[in-house]
Parts: structure tokens; C-alpha cells; sequence
């Protein structure tokens, strides 16, 4: 993880956002906010890579944890939950927004598209929030995901790429 972005989970953690002083029942209820950290916007339209380079931070959830497989970082979830995506750029003073997450399935055919698992709408400030109905556990749990984002300043538009698995059990 880089420095900035541990720096950006601690800032939220101290904002309240990430209040370890929530009971646990909240806490296990609260959406897990996943920060996508830009570091290098890549367009649809440009040559070279297709995929905009960028960190993700989860923030402490105790029914989501974050590694990486295959290179990606992938969320690991334990169970049904919703997830609060937001997108924030260390490197530079833009400004993204994610308008949309497209999900396909790893492996497997029994929900290619993540129609039956995933549920998006956008939220307040910015953020995008899908709900994880956990129907699709193990080895057909696996998703990659692409994150659609636009470039507030001139709306281009770019993809971030990382993974989600359900996993069965703790």
C-alpha cells in the first residue's frame, strides 16, 4: 500500500467514517467503503493501456477482507452486504466519479453478468453502492469487476479493474 493511501484510510478512520466505537452489531450492518485511489487516468480512447491505474483501499470491515490473486487486489466477502465505492485521486487535484460497475463471472456460467449477486445504484457524494446478495458462494463466487469512472473536468471516461469473491464459511 502506499503511504498516501494508508494516509487516506487513517484520515478516514479518524473522520468518523470508520469509527472503531460502533457497536458491533452496526458494524457488521455498515457498508464496507472501498476507496479506488487514481494514480494514472487512462481513457477508453487512448492506445496503450485499457485500465486506469489505481490502489484500492478497503477500510476495516469484519466481514470483508482485501488480498491479492492473480496480481488484482480482490475483495474476499463472507456474506450478503453492501459495498460503498468512492474514488479519489492522490496524485493529482482531479476529481472522478464512479457511474458504473460491470461484473463478470470467473470459472464458472451460473451468473455471468453478476445479474443474480449484485445489485448497483448510486449514492450521495459521489459514491456508488452495491449490494453483494451473496447467492454465488465459492469456487462460482468469484467475480472480476470493472469500475467505470469519469474524469470530472472533462467527463473521459476510464475503467478500474479489481476482483470480488464470495467465500463459504469464515
Amino acid at each position: 500500500m502506499r503511504p498516501f493511501s494508508l494516509l487516506l484510510a487513517l484520515l478516514l478512520a479518524v473522520s468518523g467514517l470508520a469509527s472503531p466505537a460502533r457497536a458491533a452489531d452496526s458494524a457488521s450492518a455498515a457498508p464496507a467503503r472501498i476507496v479506488l485511489d487514481i494514480a494514472d487516468f487512462h481513457t477508453f480512447d487512448e492506445s496503450g493501456s485499457l485500465y486506469t491505474e489505481a490502489s484500492t483501499v478497503l477500510l476495516p470491515h469484519p466481514a470483508v477482507s482485501l488480498a491479492l490473486r492473480d496480481g488484482l487486489p480482490t475483495l474476499s466477502v463472507r456474506r450478503a452486504l453492501t459495498l460503498e465505492i468512492s474514488v479519489v485521486s492522490s496524485e493529482t487535484c482531479e476529481t472522478y466519479t464512479p457511474v458504473a460497475v460491470v461484473f463478470e463471472q470467473q470459472g464458472a456460467a451460473s451468473d455471468p453478468a453478476g445479474a443474480r449477486n449484485f445489485a448497483v445504484a448510486p449514492a450521495a457524494g459521489g459514491t456508488l453502492l452495491v449490494t453483494d446478495r451473496f447467492v454465488t458462494a465459492g469456487a462460482e463466487g468469484r467475480f472480476e469487476f470493472f469500475v467505470i469512472v469519469r474524469r470530472d473536468s472533462d467527463g473521459a471516461l476510464g475503467v478500474i479493474d479489481p476482483g470480488i469473491e464470495n467465500q463459504v464459511g469464515n
